[in-house]
């Protein structure tokens, strides 16, 4: 993310500071229902958050929310955490999502805390305690979806396949939006027989909506896959390389080796404290001299061009992946493959060579 994202994202999360501030004691969980009223009058229908849940598990919930509250007034964002993951199994409160989702933000995990904020304000005001927290809610809400990223995803051909992240998200025509942590990398991947397989890495921008269109490409009988050059002129070009700069390691020390050889001898053969003219040399000493020259040259060459031609042959094999080519296509321009450029400049001259394949 650039620095203008990075001041951005700063400057939503100040403002979100205070609304978290104001509620900084955790929620506080409506109470159970009453006992029924009298039978002259009807019995009040239950809230939906009370609906289906026994009182069993309506007090198992609250004192395992008690104690994440403790955690929650500690600032111990995970141990809270973990208690109101453990409450909302017994009982889906909206007070328990609405604290998830705080603590959820804290730890700047905002997919997770925008999925837990709606939850904790899908029935309104009236199950938070107090329900200004509501607001405060609408608030943060805002401010999550500006820190993440939203992704529609399309395609109009049918029977298509459509993966995000390796789940299915549908299978076309159909189109889908999701909301995605703009710090994480997500794969899309569409799939259908007879048609070419399709895959885009997403690399969506915070508080944006970007739109991916899927289009498959027909795998017609007469497509075929070709290389540029016959597969082995890589591999050879990559083998001798090798065989050239392993060949030349072995002369380069033989050549140092004599050299050391070479001072060893010269020193117990010239024992003239004025030195020695080197014609005078015996024949063995200039031997092992011109031996030791001759192993190091070539070993240097050997090597530099060993490692010349294995930068060459890797290139040629990156080059040479399988390419699908129609033969229905518009033929391609004969061009000349090979251009010699002459240039004339002052003190000399020069020659290009460019090859075009």
């Amino acid at each position: 993310m650039g620095r203008s994202s990075s001041t951005w994202v700063t400057a939503w999360l100040s403002l979100a500071v205070p609304m978290l501030a104001l509620g900084a004691t955790a929620v506080r969980a409506q109470p159970p229902p009453t006992a029924a009223p009298a039978r002259k009058r009807p019995a009040p229908r239950p809230s939906p958050w009370h609906k289906g849940v026994s009182t069993e598990n309506k007090t198992k919930a609250l004192a395992l929310y008690n104690v994440g509250n403790t955690f929650f007034a500690k600032s111990q964002w995970s141990a809270a955490l973990v208690k109101y993951a453990a409450a909302v199994k017994l009982w889906d409160h909206p007070g328990i999502r609405y604290n998830m989702a705080k603590c959820l933000m804290e730890q700047k995990r905002y997919l997770e805390a925008h999925h837990s904020l709606k939850l904790a304000l899908r029935f309104g005001a009236a199950p938070l305690d107090p329900p200004r927290l509501f607001k405060e809610g609408r608030f943060l809400l805002g401010v999550l979806e500006r820190l993440l990223a939203r992704v529609r995803i399309v395609c109009p051909q049918a029977g298509v396949r459509v993966t995000l992240d390796g789940q299915l998200l549908f299978v076309g025509p159909g189109e889908k939006t999701r909301l995605m942590d703009p710090t994480q990398r997500h794969v899309v991947e569409a799939t259908l027989t007879r048609h070419i397989t399709l895959t885009r890495a997403l690399a969506p921008l915070p508080g944006r909506l970007t739109v991916v269109t899927l289009r498959l490409m027909k795998l017609k009988k007469t497509l075929v896959m070709k290389r540029r050059w016959a597969r082995w002129i890589g591999w050879t070009v990559l083998a001798a390389g090798v065989a050239l700069a392993g060949g030349g390691v072995p002369l380069l020390v033989d050549g140092n080796r004599s050299i050391a050889a070479y001072d060893d001898r010269f020193n117990l053969w010239c024992t003239n404290a004025a030195g020695c003219l080197l014609s005078e040399r015996p024949r063995e000493l200039v031997k092992l001299w011109n031996r030791s020259v001759v192993n190091q040259a070539l070993g240097a060459v050997f090597i530099v061009l060993g490692s010349a031609a294995i930068t060459t042959g890797m290139t040629l094999i990156f080059l040479n992946v399988p390419r699908a080519i129609s033969p229905e296509g518009a033929p391609r321009p004969k061009s000349q493959r090979i251009t010699l450029v002459p240039a004339i400049h002052r003190g000399g001259g020069s020659v290009t060579l460019a090859i075009r394949f």
